[in-house]
């Protein structure tokens, strides 16, 4: 197989939610973004040790996606490729800081970080907005 093979990853078949395609040695989480009347997608570089927490731990994975949704909802779609501390606290910091930041994004977002959870993971809400998002807490 050649370097220049590209592959995808989908995390859930028959979903509309993020994948990563890998190119090389390249990672890319391509997200895709509902904004009313027409979709936007976004594309970030991913390190290794962030795509396995991905593959791992569907909660993170769903708590990123519902961050990214929220704050690039509003911002205008590019072709480049971006980065964003996002991934690096919400996959691999401890449990607390996870919380807290989704605490406070939700809350700047009119809960849309939970409500988005609400919906993919089939989760209490009223929980998210107390401050626990992780179900082992």
């Amino acid at each position: 197989m050649s370097s220049s093979t590209k592959k995808t990853y989908v995390f859930k078949e028959k979903s509309w939610e993020p994948i990563v395609e890998i190119e090389g040695e390249t990672l890319i989480y391509r997200m895709p973004v509902a904004c009313g009347h027409f979709d936007k997608s976004f594309s970030f570089r991913l390190d290794p040790a962030e795509f396995e927490v991905l593959k791992a731990d569907e909660e993170r994975r769903y708590f990123l996606y519902a961050l990214l949704h929220s704050q690039y909802q509003s911002k205008q779609m590019t072709a480049s490729l971006l980065t964003d501390e996002s991934f690096q606290k919400v996959l691999l910091d401890d449990e607390n800081a996870v919380e807290k930041l989704l605490s406070t994004q939700d809350e700047a977002s009119n809960r849309a970080v939970s409500n988005l959870v609400r919906i993919l993971m089939k989760r209490d809400q009223q929980l998210m907005i107390a401050g626990i998002w992780f179900a082992e807490r």
